[in-house]
């Protein structure tokens, strides 16, 4: 089906880094196969991006990403078919590697149908729906649900008035529906109003005429009285 330079797995194993088979050939190897040029593997081991990591062997093509790359960087090994030891970043690639399988027919890593998956709905492009259209017929065809996440055996199709039960639950512990909201924060219900009863006011209010007026004669009064000033007449 394809292979990779056994020198290249030993380095990795023996160095302790955690890889597997990503990309056309493990989509071929899962029972789905279409055209690809390389040989796509997948790390989250950043030592591999480092030439002192290379010594004493063949010496590939270190491609170090920046800040806006959605990879940490590729080692690219230049042959008849060109492997690219991809180091990533995310939950979908760290997934990806940790729940690799040994392939009984290549006896390589594999990513696994769900984490195939994955890592093609993080991509996101044209190929790579094609890719899990084809992979998820692919795996019904074989009998095999894999492509499913492990959610403890909920329906994902459960009839009108249970989806309908649970969209009207409250969707964490505790929290509160719509009417129980109401009850227990009436100035929240009404807006406008505070717990008390009495309307809130705000700094633009403050500042219209009629209220800037009346502020004026509380102040000129207060002063009246006090002495200070006279009061103005009604």
């Amino acid at each position: 089906m394809f292979a990779i330079d056994p020198a290249l797995r030993e380095r990795l194993d023996r160095a302790g880094v955690a890889w597997c088979v990503i990309g056309g050939c493990a989509l071929a190897a899962r029972g789905y196969a279409r055209f690809t040029a390389d040989v796509d593997l997948l790390t989250m081991d950043g030592r591999v991006l480092e030439a002192e990591f290379w010594e004493g062997g063949e010496s590939p093509e270190l491609r170090i990403g920046d800040w806006e790359d959605p990879l940490r960087g590729v080692v690219r090994f230049h042959g008849e078919a060109d492997v690219d030891l991809i180091v990533g970043v995310g939950h979908a690639m760290r997934f990806a590697v940790k729940t690799a399988e040994v392939h009984p027919t290549v006896g390589l890593p594999v990513a696994t149908p769900l984490a195939l998956v994955l890592l093609k709905l993080e991509a996101g492009g044209p190929v790579d729906r094609s890719d899990i259209i084809g992979l998820v017929d692919t795996r019904r065809q074989l009998g095999d649900d894999a492509c499913r996440p492990p959610i403890g055996g909920l329906d994902c199709n459960p009839p009108l008035e249970a989806r309908r039960e649970l969209m009207s639950a409250p969707r964490r512990t505790g929290e509160r529906t719509a009417p129980q909201r109401e009850r227990a924060f009436p100035h929240r219900a009404r807006p406008g109003l505070l717990q008390k009863g009495r309307r809130k006011r705000s700094g633009a209010a403050l500042l219209e005429p009629r209220n800037f007026d009346h502020l004026t004669r509380r102040r000129a009064g207060r002063a009246g009285a006090s002495g200070n000033g006279v009061r103005p007449s009604a």
